[in-house]
This record gives C-alpha cells, sequence and structure tokens, in this order.
C-alpha cells in the first residue's frame, strides 16, 4: 500500500501562524500581568494608571484573539464539509491522494 501525502506537510504549516499569534498573544499578556503586578508591588507608582494601561493592553489582546478566531470560523464556514473532513485529517482537498 502506497499512499502519496504530498499535501500533508504544506496543510500542517497552514495552520503555523495562527499557533504563533496565538502563542505570541499569551505572551505578551503574561508579561504585560506580572509587569504590571511588579510595578504597583516594588515601586511608588500610581496604582490607577498601572491597572488602566494594563486593562487597556488586555483587552486589545483580547479583541485581537476575537477577531482571529471569528475569521477562522468563517473561514469554516465557507468550506465543504468535504474540505473540512480532509483538512482536519491533514490532507490538502486540492492535492491528488493515490493508495495502490
Amino acid at each position: 500500500m502506497r499512499a502519496a501525502l504530498s499535501g500533508t506537510r504544506r496543510a500542517q504549516l497552514n495552520g503555523l501562524p495562527l499557533y504563533l499569534l496565538f502563542l505570541f498573544i499569551s505572551i505578551i499578556f503574561l508579561l504585560v500581568n506580572v509587569t504590571c503586578a511588579l510595578l504597583v508591588k516594588m515601586t511608588k507608582a500610581d496604582r490607577e494608571t498601572v491597572v488602566l494601561v494594563r486593562v487597556a493592553i488586555n483587552d486589545t489582546l483580547f479583541v485581537l484573539c476575537a477577531v482571529s478566531l471569528s475569521m477562522c470560523l468563517y473561514k469554516i464556514a465557507k468550506m465543504s464539509l468535504a474540505n473540512i473532513y480532509l483538512e482536519s485529517k491533514f490532507l490538502n482537498p486540492g492535492n491528488e491522494q493515490t493508495i495502490h
């Protein structure tokens, strides 16, 4: 049995930027919260200003996640059921699959 799965690698790499985006957003979220907590504890920084900046950054990150999620849902809604099934199996619907 031989299967030509040339689209497998490319299909796996298609989702990589999205994973990196969420990883980047999560790291920024963590760093902002830790930095703000340290600023309030160790310095005489104005607590209200630090909290305001932290909330603004966290809300912006939340909106970015919501927009990217809605884009993914829109993409899935526009796909046919066969393409969704093949992408879930890491196969590209445009590539020929031969099984002997």
